[in-house]
């Protein structure tokens, strides 16, 4: 039995119109976070609610916003002690009051001036990426109906659903900074402006056409942004710019929004997350532009243009009899691949320094900016996060630093990743067959070494003696590696 079965036609209704509420696109986190919260409330049928989130530098849990009735707070970053949200957090686990007397039970070692208050509502830990990131709490009146089993359900559904939702939202809002900051740092003022200027000018020309375009990337590199860009640019830039949540919508989600896009671009994000039926729904829309009318057989024209981003190899995915093979062939009549920031180096001082400024501001610390060494060690590592990770980094290391300069102990080990998975390790792999030309053992062999030395001679300041002992080699074998392998 699907989870959605055990839903009346009610709750069905109500969870497909609050998914499409959060299929929109939001201008910043506190709109979004805003409307998770009310479309919560509008499932449970509930007056007020509210959102904790852990903040991920203090790893303290905050108030990110409140609803009590028309009347919103957004909560200003510092803790805020709420023992139900705090509990939920802690044990990954729901939790449900339905009369004043469990709320008494829970709270009898808990200062609280009115458990009354308390008596009849329901919490839910919020994921995000696999981790429990919040939670959120909605108030049911004292002395009216209680939370059933199935409201809860209803509510942990929703809120896998909107835990994928916020994740791609902040990873937007994170690509938006990288620009704001290489605009700042080159003192560009045009909102024209691009982080990736390699391909700026191919951005331009797509933008005068109306074809499809199939943008290819890692997670946090900016497929987004260049999307937007190329709409921005394009013939349609007056029309709203329209996105499909490819990880929820249905197809008749998909109908819904073609008939909003007409005129405009639809941009679907991540694509590789599209259900088989809205492939197929999809597949057929491109080659017959026509979209059905809600609740009838009637089709109309529309003159939508499709914009899509990959961050898995949609070409193996067809293999694996995931992915239909003409959609995939109809994306890829222009694919755009966007680096991610590893191949991009020269924009990771200015997007350190941009940061540690920023950080400078809100701590109240006067940095000038990073140590020689602290500098490499941010130039050279492998950034699998992009961007966020970066920036973590080095807000991390301002939290932490008591000195002018930034220094490479102010990072700490354990925040660059060196936890490589039998899952990383597999993507690895794949990536290597199916992207490089070469597929030789000594090929992917050499690249692993050349790779791993390098990181090694990193964190042990290029010091040769130390690399050696970490390596288990000679310092005079650690000279020839630097030779053979053209580090540098």
């Amino acid at each position: 039995m699907r989870e959605v079965d055990s839903f009346d036609s009610r709750q069905l209704k109500s969870l497909i119109d609050e998914m499409c509420n959060l299929n929109s696109s939001f201008s910043d986190k506190e709109s979004l976070l805003l409307q998770i919260v009310k479309s919560a409330m509008a499932l449970l049928l509930c007056e007020s609610g509210s959102f904790f989130l852990v903040d991920k530098i203090t790893k303290k849990l905050c108030c990110a916003c409140s609803v009590k009735q028309e009347f919103v707070s957004f909560g200003d970053g510092s803790h805020d002690s709420n023992a139900v949200a705090d509990w939920v957090v802690k044990n990954k686990e729901r939790l449900v009051f339905r009369n004043e007397a469990s709320s008494k039970e829970f709270f009898s070692s808990v200062q609280i001036d009115d458990c009354a208050m308390y008596s009849n509502l329901v919490a839910m830990p919020f994921f995000c990426d696999g981790k429990c990131g919040g939670a959120i709490i909605l108030y049911g009146k004292p002395g009216e109906k209680s939370f059933k089993k199935n409201d809860c359900n209803l509510l942990e559904f929703f809120l896998k659903k909107a835990g994928q939702v916020y994740s791609n939202a902040i990873s937007y809002f994170d690509e938006k900074i990288m620009c704001t900051a290489l605009l700042e740092s080159k003192g560009e003022s045009s909102a024209d402006f691009c982080f990736v200027p390699d391909i700026l000018e191919v951005i331009d020309e797509i933008a005068k056409t109306g074809a499809i375009v199939l943008v290819c990337g890692e997670k946090g590199t900016g497929k987004e942004i260049v999307a937007r860009k190329i709409h921005e640019k394009s013939p349609r830039r007056a029309r709203e710019f329209f996105m499909f949540n490819c990880s929820l919508g249905d197809v008749s989600m998909l109908d819904d929004l073609l008939a909003k896009a007409d005129g405009s671009t639809l941009f679907f994000d991540c694509i590789e997350n599209l259900s088989v039926p809205v492939q197929e729904r999809l597949f057929e829309f491109i080659k017959s532009k026509t979209v059905r009318k809600r609740g009838t057989e009637d089709f109309f024209s529309a003159d939508v243009r499709i914009i899509a981003s990959a961050g898995k190899n949609l070409l193996k995915l067809v293999d694996e009899g995931k992915f239909i093979s003409g959609l995939y062939y109809r994306l890829s009549v222009f694919p755009l691949n966007v680096p991610p920031l590893r191949e991009r180096k020269a924009y990771i001082c200015n997007l350190a320094e941009y940061f540690l400024k920023k950080s400078s501001v809100e701590l109240g610390k006067k940095f000038r900016g990073f140590s020689e060494p602290a500098m490499n060690v941010l130039t050279n590592y492998y950034w699998p996060g992009n961007i966020r990770e970066l920036k973590n980094a080095v807000e991390r290391a301002c939290i932490k630093s008591s000195s002018e300069y930034i220094q490479v102990d102010d990072f700490g080990r354990d925040f660059f990743r060196d936890d490589f998975s039998s899952d990383d390790i597999k993507t690895v792999a794949e990536e290597f067959f199916y992207e490089e030309k070469d597929k030789s053992l000594r090929n992917v062999v050499m690249k692993f070494k050349s790779f791993y030395v390098k990181k090694v001679l990193v964190e042990s300041g290029w010091n040769q003696t130390a690399a050696g002992k970490l390596l288990g080699v000679q310092r005079t074998y650690v000279s020839r590696l630097l030779k053979d392998l053209d580090l540098r």
